[in-house]
């Protein structure tokens, strides 16, 4: 916290270290100088008005622009009396509370997306339900294809709280990788086998080129099993008709490689720092249509730092994405294994 006090006439009196680092002012050079003059903060002559007019403690948050930039700022300001009890000044604390009201911003973003996405499939669930209770003759053609929509409804309810429960495992802590020795093709093969057949359905090309030698990854056989799985699943899902993808694996120096490219609707660069985010979508629309939760991306993202690993993407409109990840190559005989690096939260 820091803390400055002030006389009647709003001097300084005395600052701590923390406010000096906070104001980036000089200590010595502050005392005796307006308050207001030395934290530059237009709100610090209201406050201390209120405090000394009420003779109560005020609470006030304003803004404090700094070398740093913009800082949200917690003011206190509360009266300070002599030993006879006589006002004398004000002692005003400030806490620097930038982090907290972004993380706030954070859940309560997360939690609008969280019930926007839970209502639209129960929404519909519930309206087919309601018309299969209404309509008792309905033909059993027609109620065949309800039943079908409930269906698949239900399973991207069921998909969606799935992902919900893996970011928050992943953020949260309380999901550790269990690091060993992986051989990349065998993920890459076996996420093809599984996708393949959706692909082809949508009469696309699906390739995947591997080496002939294995690509050991130091990584969390099923944390990749999921990274390769979403990003494969995303390639089929926005490649249209007749398009390509292709899956590779390749050993890159002291980085096992998997890279999964489509050539379909392609994001534009300026989307490029903002796909990891939980529930960001380029075309919102377009993702509900194909059932995406808005979480794969996030998902990749946070399983592959857990790992020490990386991700990155080359795309534009038009022109297809090529979605890389970069895994520690796994320890040789009497090497460190690599540290996994902390996750960061930040528009996560």
């Amino acid at each position: 916290e820091g803390v400055i006090a002030i006389d009647r006439s709003e001097n300084v009196l005395h600052l701590n270290l923390a406010a000096a680092r906070l104001l980036e002012t000089d200590r010595e050079a502050a005392i005796g100088r307006s308050v207001a003059d030395v934290t530059g903060v237009r709100e610090v002559r209201e406050i201390l008005t209120r405090a000394l007019g009420e003779a109560r403690e005020i609470t006030l948050e304003t803004k404090l622009y700094t070398g740093a930039g913009k800082r949200k700022i917690e003011m206190r300001a509360s009266p300070l009396r002599d030993s006879d009890g006589r006002l004398a000044g004000a002692v005003l604390v400030f806490n620097d509370v930038t982090e907290l009201r972004r993380l706030e911003a954070v859940r309560r973003d997360f939690v609008a997306n969280v019930s926007h996405e839970l209502k639209t499939p129960v929404t519909a669930i519930r309206g087919l339900v309601e018309t299969l209770i209404d309509d008792a003759e309905m033909p059993a053609d027609r109620k065949l294809d309800f039943l079908r929509r409930i269906r698949d409804q239900s399973l991207r309810l069921s998909s969606l709280i799935t992902d919900l429960l893996t970011v928050s495992r992943v953020e949260s802590g309380e999901w550790a990788p269990e690091l060993e020795r992986l051989d990349l093709r065998e993920i890459a093969q076996r996420s093809m086998r599984y996708l393949r057949p959706f692909g082809e359905a949508k009469g696309l090309e699906m390739g995947l080129d591997v080496p002939d030698v294995p690509v050991l990854a130091w990584a969390d056989a099923d944390a990749m099993r999921q990274i390769v799985d979403n990003l494969l699943d995303n390639a089929v899902k926005y490649t249209p008709l007749g398009g390509r993808i292709r899956v590779r694996v390749r050993a890159d120096g002291a980085f096992g490689t998997v890279e999964v490219e489509d050539t379909g609707v392609g994001i534009g660069p300026k989307y490029h720092g903002r796909i990891f985010e939980r529930f960001y979508r380029v075309d919102k629309a377009r993702s509900r249509e194909l059932g995406g939760t808005g979480l794969g991306l996030a998902i990749v993202k946070h399983l592959v730092q857990a790992q020490a690993g990386a991700v990155s993407v080359e795309s534009d409109i038009g022109k297809g994405s090529l979605f890389r990840v970069r895994m520690p190559a796994a320890p040789t005989a009497g090497e460190e294994p690599p540290i996994p690096t902390p996750l960061d939260d930040k528009g996560a």
